[in-house]
């Protein structure tokens, strides 16, 4: 079984290294084709695991990259003739990542001193006239304030000089906001307040449109989605300027920062699709069944490199600068460079016949969908139920999840709940990213760290996170993972085709043999077939242990943070929660197990999990945890601590309910 799609044969995952998906080899897919598109391809239209050299003819025509016609209908076109630059691979995609991943963790810590200073300026403007000790030691101190006695005694303070700093060369600076201002009660309830508005707004547009986002990445490619979504965030970034420039003009100005989380909420294929779905359904697109999840970790620890680094290099620059913005200036530049590579130069992995193969399915989608609406409004003549139905149509992604009908061969009556319990179990820990601004939050008030060392305690977590992403999982894997087959070459016939643990759709020929598992695509499987299914059995086993084990450690990470005391034992404490990141990429690989169809309506199951991850992580996670910051800050700030410890062992719970299908259905 191939490592990658986009890979050169070489050892298998028992000797796995990340040079074995370095760019340089051939294509190999799995990917759906219909008959008609086969015929209009000159492939053949009998059914596809016939003969190994259809297979071979479907994979050129599918995975070729973004050829003209003319050299998508010439099966003797071979995708390792094309150069190295124009192959899709995830030695793409996970640079690129990597690089967004840092510039956008420099600005996590300041700008939640950005938001800190301006509802300090605009509330209590007093703290600001009492200097930081952490203020920059290079950064020019303000023009003398206009102070002069009120009515009531107090100093008369102009927000003209509580906002900017000018040195000599009229730059525009921004220092940090004074230790009063960041361990005041009423001001981080506030900030709170502040950055719920902001998470929720953005949060709702991107659920609205997730699911839009998520067909067009199928229709136009991941790289076309990937390009677009980045201009949210530059958007974002320059209105979070302007009004920290202009804030002593107006009262409340800090309340226009939420106009730049509605533009990034209409692009939210950025923080929802393009950065999470888009990009994972490019390395599924390149990536074998049977080691995605050495992919996705793989991705994953080399984007956590990057947001290792990120935080204190954010931290040296402010440092250096004295200026809280130099960062996002970065920020727009960094990502205003990643939006014309992604856009100009990545390869796609999607090509035309593949994009024609899923707009064909989409297309009966919306056909029977149609003709489903129409008999249910027939028979429910309701004006509101139909103004509802049509209303909440953004959520169809997610019928995914709804329990499927067991199959006469399956243990069981009923339904096959397992996609629906890992949607929730995804749901509820997705939850907890909601609460990353208030643990920053709680670190600074409790602890009085600036940025700059909330930028060494957040670098601290992702150099854990990259350990176990890149060496520890990896290392798990290959020792405690089961053993996959060698790669082979794409373009040589094997007779041993490899299968996704649920292959495909039932099969809708009524003459079918009763006798044959619909899941299977050849209706007389052969020793070799039934050994793969077993073996991705194995690793569908192998990778619901590992989830497991990871959301059990991040339980135990979060009590004991609201056991311990004192920041050495808080940064200890936290960075076992990175121990964890495994959640991620072995409940990415079982969720494309238990799919129908296996891998090949990727994009479709991550679309529906970033629709899930919107809501969760972006609406219902920041509302939650800034409310429980909010009425805890002053009494039990390590309360969100607890909840999220709370919501972590509902998490574990929802996967002990998923139930694998037994041996025997692998025949």
């Amino acid at each position: 079984m191939p490592l990658s799609r986009c890979s050169s044969p070489g050892p298998g995952p028992s000797h796995w290294n990340p040079e074995d998906i370095v760019p340089s080899g051939k294509v190999v897919s799995e990917a759906p084709v219909s008959i008609d598109l086969a015929q209009r391809l000159g492939s053949p239209t009998t059914r596809l695991n016939d003969k190994s050299r259809d297979q071979s003819h479907i994979r050129d025509v599918i995975w070729d990259g973004e050829r003209s016609d003319a050299e998508s209908n010439n099966s003797a076109t071979s995708y390792s003739l094309r150069p190295w630059y124009r192959r899709p691979s995830p030695w793409w995609i996970i640079p690129a990542m990597a690089l967004s991943a840092l510039i956008s963790t420099m600005t996590t810590a300041p700008r939640t001193e950005i938001y800190i200073r301006l509802i300090c300026a605009e509330l209590k403007p007093k703290h600001l006239l009492h200097p930081s000790s952490v203020l920059p030691v290079n950064a020019t101190a303000s023009t003398p304030m206009d102070i002069a006695p009120s009515f009531h005694g107090e100093p008369a303070i102009f927000l003209r000089d509580l906002y900017p700093v000018f040195d000599a060369a009229k730059h525009f600076k921004v220092p940090r906001p004074s230790a009063k201002c960041t361990s005041d009660p009423e001001i981080g309830a506030l900030v709170a307040k502040l950055a719920t508005t902001i998470t929720f707004v953005n949060g709702f547009l991107s659920f609205i449109t997730t699911g839009w986002w998520a067909k067009l990445s199928d229709k136009a490619g991941r790289t076309r989605v990937l390009g677009l979504g980045v201009l949210g965030l530059i958007v974002s970034d320059l209105n979070l300027i302007t009004v920290t420039m202009h804030a002593h003009k107006l009262t409340g100005a800090y309340n226009f920062l939420i106009l730049g989380s509605v533009a990034d909420g209409e692009h939210s294929t950025w923080r929802m699709f393009t950065a999470s779905a888009a990009a994972h359904a490019y390395v599924s697109d390149c990536a074998d069944p049977g080691a995605r999840a050495q992919m996705f970790s793989l991705y994953s620890g080399i984007v956590f490199v990057g947001m290792t680094l990120g935080p204190t290099l954010g931290g040296l620059l402010i440092t250096a600068t004295g200026d809280l913005l130099s960062v996002f200036y970065v920020h727009t530049i960094g990502h205003t460079i990643y939006a014309i590579v992604i856009y100009f130069f990545m390869p796609e992995s999607l090509t035309l016949a593949a994009k024609a193969s899923i707009a064909e399915r989409q297309e009966n989608a919306a056909v029977a969908d149609a003709a489903k609406r129409e008999r249910w409004v027939a028979a429910n003549r309701s004006t509101l139920g139909i103004v509802f139905r049509n209303a909440f149509s953004f959520l169809t992604p997610l019928e995914l999840f709804i329990p499927r009908k067991r199959v006469a061969e399956e243990s069981g009556n009923g339904r096959d709940w397992n996609l629906t319990w890992l949607a929730l179990a995804y749901f509820v820990h997705a939850s907890l990213g909601g609460s990353g601004e208030y643990k920053i939050q709680y670190a600074a008030a409790a602890f009085h760290w600036t940025s700059e060392q909330l930028g060494y305690w957040l670098t601290a977590i992702g150099i854990t996170s990259s350990l176990q992403l890149l060496i520890i999982l990896p290392l798990i894997y290959r020792l405690l993972g089961p053993r996959r087959s060698p790669l082979r070459d794409p373009d040589v016939p094997s007779d041993s085709p490899t299968q996704p643990l649920l292959d495909a759709a039932p099969p809708t020929n009524p003459s079918a043999s009763a006798g044959t598992s619909p899941h299977n695509l050849s209706l007389n499987p052969s020793h070799d077939q039934r050994m793969s299914r077993r073996q991705a059995h194995r690793v569908a086993t192998f990778d619901l242990r590992v989830t497991k084990i990871s959301a059990f450690i991040n339980l135990l990470s979060y009590l004991l943070v609201c056991i311990v005391a004192g920041p050495l034992l808080f940064t200890a404490s936290t960075c076992l929660a990175p121990l964890g990141v495994g959640f991620g990429p072995g409940l990415q690989s079982l969720a494309i197990a238990l799919m129908p169809r296996g891998g090949e309506d990727a994009g479709k199951l991550f679309g529906a999990l970033a629709l899930i991850s919107a809501l969760s992580a972006q609406i219902i996670g920041p509302t939650f945890f800034g409310a429980a910051y909010i009425a805890t800050v002053a009494t039990f700030p390590k309360a969100i601590f607890l909840l999220s410890a709370l919501l972590l062992l509902g998490t574990t719970g929802f996967l002990f309910f998923i139930r694998l299908p037994r041996h025997r259905l692998f025949p």
